[in-house]
């Protein structure tokens, strides 16, 4: 057998596995996640009407472009309006990527690296969990990591071959990219660019030439802008207005939603971001910027991770998936920590002991968190099984990789960590998410309001437009939804408790017939 078939057998392997994890079990259970609602709803609601013009419960939404949107309209037409037609898009983009990791770290780094990188990728719960979501970060993460890499690819191959089909490649999927999340898509990549061309000196006047970028400029436009000029026309302004005032700029200089923290939340997120060999981040970037001038992947991936990590970090509005992104480059850093520290021999040092503590105590609160979300009357019957089902993959899981660093069978150490917290992903994903949406607010109403005439005052959980497949009617003022009831005595009123709060005359004219709390989000569906 030829080496190249043997690589090729590889890649298909890399790609069914990737497959398998971003696939698993996308289309059992429901859709609740705030995000994943907003979204999933506001492209049904697009396939219904207007297909290039986003509404959420027939309300313009400004929150993002259209690129995802469209792509799960299609998922739609192919699959149904259901979670896996909202989701499926979103999963074959992950599994294409990390295909095409594997494809580039071989031609641009070594087989080890690649097969250590896409290993470690495959093993992170959070990473994996990001292409199982109606959302559009998938695509965006997917588009400008990408990008990144064919930059890189020109890049490296410009000095014995010039080759246009790659910059144009770079250049028009970072257009695309622009269409799934917006201008930062252009802000990073360029930002990027200029300290790796700064670094490595060759920041000039050439680079005009060299890089085309009156193409790039005009190829990006014309990708990204003739929607973003549609609807600003068609919406009279304000789709421009709330995407780019309210959604970028405000959102960088103000928290928004409640996700704000300390500039160490967005490290927390880095790390579980790659979990469980996020915890080995801290020392893939030492020994990134210790061996900088070994090889330019090693700037380039260093620089990537550092800037994504920094911009994010003075970044108002927090969000997990905000430093996604940085996530594949920073598994390259990860990767030659590694593989340097496994052939000096220098991985038994203090350092790595910290981090293996911290994996394994993550690993046992992972069965502690499973006891404590199903202590609720509908769950209790499995508390108990899945709590034993999850302490005994992560205690076996745990002591196994612990034998093998004491035995320094590090091959054997990656492999038993990675499989961990693989199957631990699984079980979440066919077992625990599941159940746990049984006890959502959208599954447990179904009873109350099915067949029934149902209103919305002020805020409500939007999960309920997409599992039911409907667009309700809002009030926002006490006086007007008071009125409309003694004129519609048998419709049902649906809101959040904090929408409650200080409404005296809701008080004295309804009576709460359901009250239950968000498994994941932090307020109260009150019917």
């Amino acid at each position: 057998m030829t080496n190249t078939v043997k690589i090729h057998k590889e890649a298909l392997f890399v790609f069914l596995a990737a497959v398998f994890l971003c696939f698993s079990n996308i289309w059992a259970y429901p859709i609740t996640i705030l995000d994943e609602a907003k979204n999933a709803e506001a492209a049904r609601e697009m396939l219904l009407g207007n297909s290039l013009i986003p509404t959420f419960n027939d309300i313009l939404r400004t929150d993002k472009p259209l690129l995802h949107y469209f792509l799960m309209q299609l998922g739609y037409i192919l699959f149904g309006v259901n979670e896996l037609g909202a989701r499926f898009f979103g999963a074959l983009f992950g599994a294409g990527f990390i295909t095409y990791l594997y494809h580039f770290l071989r031609l641009h780094a070594n087989q080890n690296t690649a097969r250590l990188v896409v290993f470690m990728m495959l093993s992170s719960f959070f990473w994996i969990q990001e292409f199982h979501l109606a959302v559009p970060d998938p695509y965006f993460i997917v588009l400008l990591c990408s990008s990144w890499l064919f930059f890189y690819d020109f890049y490296v191959h410009y000095k014995t071959k010039f080759d246009m089909k790659m910059l144009i490649l770079f250049y028009a999927v970072v257009g695309f990219a622009t269409l799934a999340k917006g201008p930062v898509a252009i802000g990073l990549t360029g930002l990027i660019i200029l300290i790796f061309l700064v670094f490595k000196k060759e920041l000039n006047w050439n680079i005009f030439k060299k890089y085309r970028l009156w193409l790039g400029g005009f190829l990006i436009l014309l990708i990204a802008s003739p929607w973003f000029l549609w609807i600003h026309v068609n919406t009279d302004a304000a789709f421009t207005e709330g995407f780019f005032y309210h959604h970028n700029i405000k959102r960088f200089n103000q928290e928004i939603g409640g996700h704000g923290g300390v500039f160490l939340l967005t490290w927390a997120f880095v790390i579980l971001g790659l979990f469980p060999f996020g915890a080995f981040i801290p020392q893939g970037i030492y020994h990134g910027w210790k061996f900088r001038k070994r090889s330019d992947l090693t700037v380039f991936s260093l620089i990537i991770s550092v800037v994504v990590i920094l911009f994010f970090s003075i970044s108002s509005t927090k969000l997990p998936n905000y430093t996604l992104p940085a996530i594949p480059f920073l598994a390259i850093l990860v990767a030659g920590y590694f593989e340097e520290a496994f052939y000096f021999k220098t991985f038994k040092n203090w350092w790595n002991f910290i981090s293996m503590g911290f994996i394994s105590s993550i690993g046992l609160a992972v069965p502690v968190a499973v006891f404590i979300l199903f202590k609720h009357d509908v769950l209790s019957s499995y508390q108990i099984p899945f709590t034993l089902i999850t302490a005994l993959i992560a205690g076996i899981g745990i002591f196994i990789f612990w034998y093998y660093l004491f035995k320094s069978k590090f091959t054997h150490w990656i492999i038993s960590v990675g499989m961990t917290w693989m199957i631990l992903g699984l079980v979440i994903f066919y077992l625990i998410y599941p159940q746990l949406s049984k006890i959502e607010p959208v599954s447990m109403a179904h009873s109350f309001i099915e067949n029934k005439e149902v209103v919305v005052f002020d805020a409500y959980d939007p999960a309920f437009n997409f599992n039911y497949q409907k667009t309700f009617q809002t009030f926002e003022n006490e006086e007007d939804l008071i009125n409309f009831i003694q004129q519609n005595p048998e419709v049902l009123v649906l809101t959040k408790n904090r929408s409650l709060d200080q409404k005296d005359k809701i008080e004295a004219y309804f009576d709460v017939i359901f009250d239950e709390p968000s498994v994941f989000e932090n307020y109260r569906t009150i019917i």
